[in-house]
């Protein structure tokens, strides 16, 4: 889970909840682009069984490392792992995360399983500068 959270020192006087609300419309802001970037990674081409078969079965622990051109990319199948992401206050912030009451498959495939190692369809949008850079021009924008 990836949870923003902005806090205000006690005691802070004039316009700081006015500035808070400003900055927490911007955090709401920023967690939008990156739950877009997270879909976008949850949107890849469906394989059936018989397809992964064919592949050789690229997601397998015995293969030490995922043997698929885009290792994080999860195919979307039934687009329940894609409609699983959702995102709510917390505390003072946004929080970002996976509804396993959605797709209760969503554990397994960010963390693996004894046969299938995990993806992670997180990490590299967040790494990336430009996926950086599109998150805080929506912050800075609703700010």
């Amino acid at each position: 889970m990836i949870t923003v959270q902005i806090k205000v020192k006690a005691g802070a006087v004039g316009g700081i909840d006015r500035l808070k609300r400003r900055a927490i419309g911007g955090l709401k802001a920023g967690i939008g682009v990156l739950e877009e970037q997270i879909k976008a990674n949850l949107d890849g081409p469906p394989h059936t069984a018989q397809q992964l078969a064919a592949m050789g079965h690229p997601y397998a622990t015995r293969h030490g490392s995922i043997q698929a051109s885009d290792p994080n990319e999860v195919g979307r199948n039934t687009g329940s792992l894609y409609s699983s992401v959702k995102t709510r206050p917390e505390g003072e912030g946004q929080a970002l995360y996976f509804d396993e009451s959605v797709a209760p498959h969503a554990r397994a495939i960010l963390q693996g399983t004894g046969t299938m190692l995990p993806r992670d369809p997180i990490g590299p949008v967040v790494s990336l500068p430009a996926n950086q850079e599109a998150i805080l021009d929506a912050i800075v924008e609703a700010v």
